[in-house]
């Protein structure tokens, strides 16, 4: 399926921001901290 590139950088950026959120809240359980990298 074509995904126009600029629908496909919203759901990158929609995915990476869902990932980011679990991976803190997980993070938190754990008790690491967490260095942000961003692009």
């Amino acid at each position: 399926m074509a995904v126009p590139e600029q629908n496909y950088m919203a759901i990158l950026n929609a995915y990476l921001a869902a990932f980011d959120h679990q991976f803190q809240r997980d993070s938190e359980i754990i008790g690491i901290d967490i260095v942000e990298v961003r692009y």
